[in-house]
């Protein structure tokens, strides 16, 4: 096999107890940065929760395959691509790990748009290039909203929390 220089970028990896320390990623072949994690490492596991648990951290390394996926595109910029994964795992830190990995998706206007569905609550976090991003919750029932604008990197407040706390295993 052959080796070629590649573009490299600093993401720090998906913590589900502080199992990896922050490395370098190399985003030519995203595939190789995925752990693979075998069939029968899931029966291995005997209750529920952390057979739940490891799914979540699979889902983990195929979000971060999909961040570096778009940044090799050109559909977000590094800048972009590194806050949505450090807003994540801050996100899932503040929840001690327990919080279910979103969907995510690009807009075309190079922002990053994670989503979470739970029966009457829809949450979502917006990432945008200068690294500021918006909190935007929806309960469908009662059609209660808010919004939250935030710098990346900053603590989030408790309400936040509280309303994350519905997405976690």
């Amino acid at each position: 096999m052959t080796t070629s220089a590649s573009t490299t970028i600093q993401l720090r990896p998906f913590s589900l107890s502080g199992l990896f320390a922050p490395r370098k990623v190399n985003i030519e072949s995203p595939e190789q940065e995925m752990l693979p994690v075998s069939r029968m490492a899931l029966d291995d596991y005997s209750d529920a929760r952390s057979q739940a648990r490891l799914l979540e951290y699979q889902r983990a390394q195929r979000l971060r395959n999909f961040l570096m996926g778009l940044l090799r595109k050109g559909d977000l910029s590094q800048s972009t691509a590194t806050a949505a994964w450090k807003t994540w795992t801050m996100l899932s830190d503040e929840l001690s790990g327990s919080l279910i990995v979103p969907n995510g998706v690009a807009t075309p206007d190079g922002q990053l748009l994670f989503t979470w569905d739970l029966n009457d609550h829809h949450f979502e976090v917006e990432v945008f290039p200068d690294r500021t991003g918006e909190i935007f919750y929806l309960n469908y029932r009662t059609n209660a909203t808010w919004e939250y604008d935030y710098q990346v990197g900053d603590r989030l407040p408790d309400t936040i929390k509280d309303k994350l706390n519905l997405f976690v295993l």
